[in-house]
């Protein structure tokens, strides 16, 4: 068979009108998807897509034009759902770090009007080291985006027609919000006209935004089931599941610009995001990064493993009803009818969700996803939560062959944290071990303290490390 490609597909190139920040499974299974729907309603837009950090190769999406499969499948309203597509709007690829005037050329794209992201919720940060407009390509997301703004304000002589929509899809709270701080931030360190800083806050817009959907990526172990149904060879299949919820804290701008009113109640402009973000972000999120834990340790491999462990399974539910649902204030109904579908979600037998995917940057998704959740509960309930801080005594003790690292990294900084550990040296090596995580990571705040926190935390990871976890949560 030929391998896939434009020619191949027989699709025409289209106006590029969306720059992509990232190339992953997620924004392929979602923002390719949103784009190729909308396209046959007469959006006639593409993609360009641009490689955010530098390391591993796009040969694969190169080789393929940006082109794949993708496969939809999962039950939704008690149908079953199997369904391909062939996404075909992704114009060009590039990569700033092999041609970064390449990238910057993508500014000056006269029919360019939105920009998405997807750079993991530790990818929107300010990097003071990208201290100079010049020296591209530069460092963070938000640097190489101020960069690309600037040179389109320049190029079309701060037309405000060319202002940009931005809307990232990171997981992390007033996502839009953080990154239009940010990229001034760059405006002011650069010394960058106060003229395109006016242009930048009035004709361009951040948007916070809210993204929902499992993408499981490539069927690593029954790619022949996929591969079979094609009649070309496709490097880049990408399974997903049908729910799809993107809530945009949006305005009329928007909604005249991309018709999204095609896909309903699935992508929604709401006045405000927190509600949504905090039920998405804790049950959902939060379930998976307690199963990369929890699964783990017990040598599972996916979520549909974990549903189907009777350990792991109950663990994740009690956890959410009686721990992170208490948090969030949202209608009971609402928050124990998305809990259930979230379930179903997780069942879903046609996808391979890996923990090991769930599990990069696990720390930091703990950090924003469970902790809030821990210091929310310990303030409304005035007792620890069992089955979150075992979550983290489970995540500490998976890194076990970081302590030594965070021990010695710990000791200068010993005498600021009393208010979680006694500075003392009695303490056992789990206190120890536990005190160095939480300087490390800033773990602490002022609803947490060695009773409610560090303490038990301790007592889990020793458990846990003396008698194995199922033995260890018994235990405790």
């Amino acid at each position: 068979m030929k391998n896939l490609n434009r020619k191949i597909a027989t699709k025409s190139l289209l106006p590029t009108k969306v720059l992509q920040f990232g190339s992953g499974n997620f924004l392929r299974g979602f923002a390719n998807y949103i784009i190729d729907e909308l396209n046959d309603q007469g959006f006639n837009g593409g993609i360009a897509v641009v490689k955010n950090r530098p390391g591993s190769s796009m040969l694969d999406l190169q080789q393929q034009d940006g082109i794949f499969t993708l496969f939809t499948e999962g039950i939704k309203n008690g149908e079953v759902v199997q369904q391909s597509r062939l996404i075909t709007c992704t114009n060009t690829l590039i990569n700033p770090y092999d041609s970064y005037e390449a990238y910057l050329d993508l500014a000056t794209e006269p029919e360019l009007k939105l920009i998405v992201s997807n750079t993991t919720e530790a990818g929107i940060y300010f990097d003071p080291s990208d201290a100079h407009l010049e020296n591209g390509p530069h460092n963070s997301f938000a640097a190489k985006l101020t960069a690309l703004l600037y040179k389109r304000y320049v190029f079309f002589n701060g037309d405000p027609e060319k202002g940009l929509f931005i809307l990232p899809c990171e997981l992390i709270e007033n996502n839009g919000k953080v990154l239009r701080e940010i990229v001034l931030q760059y405006a002011a360190l650069w010394h960058l006209a106060d003229e395109f800083v006016d242009w930048l806050l009035n004709q361009s817009r951040f948007y916070n935004t809210l993204v929902d959907r499992i993408v499981s990526g490539y069927p690593k172990e029954n790619e022949a089931k996929y591969a079979t149904q094609l009649d070309y060879t496709d490097k880049l299949i990408t399974i997903c599941e049908p729910y799809l919820f993107w809530a945009i804290e949006g305005d009329a701008a928007l909604a005249e610009h991309f018709p999204f009113h095609h896909f309903r109640d699935q992508i929604v402009l709401v006045d405000d995001l927190t509600p949504y973000r905090l039920r998405k972000v804790r049950i959902l999120n939060g379930a998976h990064t307690i199963m990369a834990q929890i699964g783990r340790l017990q040598n599972l491999e996916t979520v549909g493993n974990c549903m189907q462990n009777e350990f792991t399974h109950n663990f994740t539910l009690k956890a959410i009803q009686e721990e992170i649902l208490p948090t969030i204030s949202f209608p009971a109904h609402n928050l124990e009818q998305y809990t259930e579908e979230v379930l179903d979600r997780f069942k879903n037998p046609y996808l391979r969700h890996y923990l090991s995917d769930i599990a990069q940057n696990t720390i930091v998704k703990f950090k924003m996803r469970l902790l809030p959740a821990i210091v929310d509960y310990i303030r409304i309930k005035h007792t620890y939560p069992k089955h979150l801080i075992f979550t983290l005594a489970a995540l500490i003790h998976i890194n076990k062959k970081e302590w030594d690292s965070w021990l010695l990294a710990a000791d200068p900084i010993e005498s600021d944290m009393d208010s979680l550990t006694k500075n003392s040296s009695n303490r056992s090596t789990y206190d120890k071990v536990v005190f160095s995580f939480i300087a490390k990571y800033e773990f602490a705040d002022r609803y947490l303290n060695k009773d409610n926190f560090s303490q038990p935390l301790s007592h889990m990871l020793e458990i846990i490390d003396k008698h194995g976890l199922e033995n260890g949560y018994a235990k405790f």
